[in-house]
């Protein structure tokens, strides 16, 4: 039997793939987007898409060229029926329905946000292959990573489970060498 997270990978996927379109149309046009990040919180329910592009480093990301939680370049709108947003109720409601429940019970809520977050990892690596064939290979250098704010190591192992070598790679990990 699969499991719920197994079962969901296409859909996050897709919404990935939607979000990051969408961006990629609204800030790649005489701009290079050089950085993409789902951002979630702390138990690995909600998260948003966001990115920051070279322009975006001399003004508003300046200093925090790969802080994604605090880029500013994305859908922030609250809007929950678009994009990766669209998935936090799916989260929420197999949370409340089936994982609620088990933890009066003792449940280790440790195992489900590491499955939570490689479920985010998966499919933003797998989007990110698909949209290096369908967008281009502009795509492949992009970064693109997970962050929980306050946890740089999962940037860091996020960054290089779902991307290939590159310059940009390097500059991300050089800079999360200082953080860690």
């Amino acid at each position: 039997m699969k499991s719920w997270h197994s079962t969901q990978l296409d859909n996050l996927n897709k919404l990935i793939q939607e979000e990051f379109l969408e961006l990629y149309k609204k800030y790649n046009q005489g701009d290079i987007i050089y950085g993409v990040v789902l951002v979630l919180d702390d138990d690995g329910l909600t998260s948003y898409m966001a990115v920051s592009t070279k322009k975006s480093i001399e003004k508003m990301h300046k200093g925090i060229e790969w802080e994604g939680y605090s880029w500013v370049q994305g859908f922030f709108d609250d809007n929950d029926d678009v994009g990766v947003r669209s998935f936090t109720p799916v989260m929420m409601d197999h949370y409340y329905e089936e994982i609620q429940p088990l933890l009066s019970k003792g449940y280790d809520f440790d195992e489900e946000r590491k499955r939570n977050l490689n479920l985010y990892i998966s499919a933003m690596k797998k989007a990110k292959q698909q949209l290096c064939n369908s967008v281009g290979n502009d795509v492949n250098s992009m970064v693109c990573y997970v962050t929980i704010p306050g946890e740089p190591e999962i940037d860091r192992d996020s960054a290089i489970e779902i991307n290939e070598p590159s310059d940009n790679l390097n500059w991300f990990l050089e800079t999360y060498k200082e953080l860690l």
